[in-house]
């Protein structure tokens, strides 16, 4: 359960060395699944509040898109061209991902391929031959 980390680390896969989660605004989503990342984009047809782990709400406009990304436990909401931290409890997290199986959503782990995805260019980049 990711509830017990301190607020600023705001989810685990942020432990993996180099993994940025604003990596995940700049590939292409296609890309994101073929890795393994899961991504639901929704268009609320309303205004709509939705909470986040600090405690706060995020307001949404209706018809802005809203994505979610779920990289091994964490979910990532992202919102005009920001990253947030959504408070989504664990029997939500298989409808807000509907666009998948339950089992894979139940899936927490991440893929090798993910994780050398995700990481930062500068990370990557940086090794001695």
């Amino acid at each position: 359960d990711t509830s017990e980390l301190p607020p600023d680390i705001p989810c685990i896969a942020t432990n993996i060395e180099g993994f940025d989660p604003n990596q995940l605004l700049r590939k292409p989503i296609e890309e994101l699944k073929s890795k393994g990342i899961l991504v639901q984009i929704y268009n609320y047809k309303s205004n709509k509040d939705l909470p986040l782990k600090d405690g706060k709400t995020l307001k949404t406009k209706k018809r802005v898109p809203v994505v979610f990304y779920k990289v091994g436990p964490c979910i990532y909401l992202v919102y005009e061209g920001r990253i947030h931290d959504p408070d989504v409890k664990e029997e939500h997290k298989e409808r807000l991902f509907k666009e998948y199986s339950p089992q894979r959503v139940r899936d927490n782990k991440i893929s090798p391929a993910a994780i050398d995805f995700l990481r930062t260019s500068e990370v990557s980049a940086n090794f001695d031959l």
